[in-house]
Parts: C-alpha cells; structure tokens; sequence
C-alpha cells in the first residue's frame, strides 16, 4: 500500500507541473469551462497574494489519511513560494467523501479559521465547481486582511469579555446595596 501511495503521488507530481500546478482535476469533477475559469482565478490570486495556491481533486485517497495525502502532496510537488514556501492546497477525496485545507508559510500565517458550512453543503450538493469559487473567495478574503486586522471570531470573543466584566460589575454594585441591614449591638 505504500508503495502505491508513493507512485500515486509521483504521477501526481507529474501532473501537476504539467498542468501549471493551478487546479488539478484527477478526479475530473470539472468540464473544460469551470476548469478554465477555476485556473484563471487561481493562477491570477496566487500572483496577487505571492501564494502558491492549489485545488487537487482526486477519486480516491487509496487509505492514506487526508491530511498526510495533502502534506506529501505539497512536498512532493514543491508548493510554496518564498523562503516560507507560503501557499494554500485544497484537496477533495470523492471516494472518501472528505476534504481538507493545508496552509503552509505566510499562507497560514493569514489564514483563520472561516466558516466552511456553505462550501460543505456545495460539495454534498456534487457542485464542486460551487465549492471550489466559494474557497477561493474565503482564501481571498483571509490573504488580503492586513497583519493585526482583527477578525469575526476576535471581535466576538473581545465583546463576550466585556459584557461579562460589565454583567460582573453590575451584580456586584447591586449586592452591595443589598447590605443594608446591620447586626445591632447591645
């Protein structure tokens, strides 16, 4: 088995740097259109963020995690620009019915977590394509925010704080006030 995950990959390699590396349709969920469309986004993005930034879809993933199938994949195909090797791999496994991001570098310096469910319920749909411009435009929105730019989740966990310290706060000048029987003397 892994010597076939390893020739797997190697004619992947292949692929990929036949193909310009932009999408790489193995499991040939896209027809010449959506794929013409797809590598034009992507080739045009990954020149604006200096990113590399790939879309594989295979058939199957031949019992590899996911997550190793994707980390072997960027190696083997030397993804990554720079001194960082920053860039973004979205792989789709049919067979397996799965999909996962790898960041690597800057890339995943930038990038947050954001919410998947729309591209999820794309792919459970079969519209691939769909999924795959939503991706795109979440990895857009992620690389084009400024270092220090402050995200949803950030704002959102900045505001549970400060309503539960002003709720604390609150509480506790209105139990003070509820003191106002003393014990008497004597």
């Amino acid at each position: 088995k892994v010597l076939i995950a390893i020739l797997l990959i190697l004619s992947l390699s292949l692929s990929v740097q036949a193909s310009g590396r932009a999408v790489v349709d193995n499991a040939m969920l896209f027809d010449s259109v959506d794929l013409r469309d797809l590598t034009e986004t992507v080739e045009a993005m990954a020149e604006e963020f200096q990113t590399d930034i790939v879309i594989l879809t295979v058939s199957s993933l031949d019992g590899v995690p996911i997550e190793d199938y994707a980390d072997d994949y960027f190696d083997e195909n030397r993804l990554g620009r720079g001194d960082s090797r920053s860039g973004v791999l979205f792989v789709i496994a049919i067979e397996e019915r799965q999909w996962h991001i790898l960041e690597n570098g800057e890339a995943n310096q930038k990038i947050r977590d954001f919410d998947m469910s729309d591209i999820e319920y794309a792919m459970s749909r079969g519209d691939f394509y769909e999924a795959c411009t939503m991706f795109l435009d979440c990895i857009r929105a992620e690389l084009s925010r400024e270092p220090g730019e402050t995200g949803w989740g950030t704002l959102f966990l900045i505001a549970l704080l400060v309503g539960a310290a002003a709720g604390g706060i609150t509480v506790f000048v209105m139990r003070r006030k509820m003191n106002t029987i003393r014990p008497q003397r004597g």
